[in-house]
């Protein structure tokens, strides 16, 4: 697990299988759609003391290229997140997809190239994007048993773990050696 900085936003689809427990929590059922998701991160972020979050996390089910959040998040709606820009100042630092499979490139240049749909996300919102090409597993603090993961922590990536700067460029990867197509099953 790692801290994630605060102020932050946890953002938790019903159908996730962890809840993350931020400074500020939504939960976010199936039939809303992405700019009404949107909204509601502008308006907390602007409420905080210094008008911006430090840390985003987007928890929901994932595919290469897709967040299942809400209604459904692909590449034909990701220029909505131009949203948490302001006044050409973004309102959040980083976003964190911790989501299955979200940046893998199932069919490069389609919509399930999971590199350009992060890349978009962070160049709509200027902000970093931190994303994975692989499964991701919660072993312990399940929804199901009534569970959440401690404030202000994120369960560790697994696979490989790509960065994405505002210009949509991976400045930083890494691949946990643990949960790697590598050394696993992925």
């Amino acid at each position: 697990m790692f801290v994630i900085e605060q102020p932050a936003m946890a953002l938790n689809d019903t159908r996730g299988t962890t809840t993350v427990n931020m400074q500020i929590n939504r939960t976010i059922q199936p039939e809303e759609g992405v700019t009404d998701i949107l909204q509601k991160v502008v308006v907390a972020a602007k409420g905080t003391t210094d008008g911006k979050l430090k840390s985003l996390v987007l928890e929901c089910h994932g595919q290469p290229g897709q967040l299942i959040m809400g209604a459904g998040i692909d590449r034909s709606l990701v220029d909505r997140f131009s949203m948490l820009v302001v006044n050409k100042k973004p309102l959040v630092e980083t976003i964190y997809l911790r989501s299955c499979l979200v940046a893998r490139i199932d069919g490069p240049g389609s919509m399930s190239d999971g590199n350009l749909f992060c890349s978009a996300i962070a160049k709509n919102a200027k902000c970093t994007v931190v994303a994975s090409t692989a499964i991701q597993s919660q072993r312990s603090y399940k929804k199901s048993q009534g569970e959440s993961l401690p404030y202000g922590m994120l369960d560790e990536f697994e696979g490989t773990v790509l960065f994405y700067g505002p210009e949509g460029n991976v400045w930083h990867s890494f691949t946990n050696p643990a949960m790697s197509f590598w050394s696993s099953n992925e």
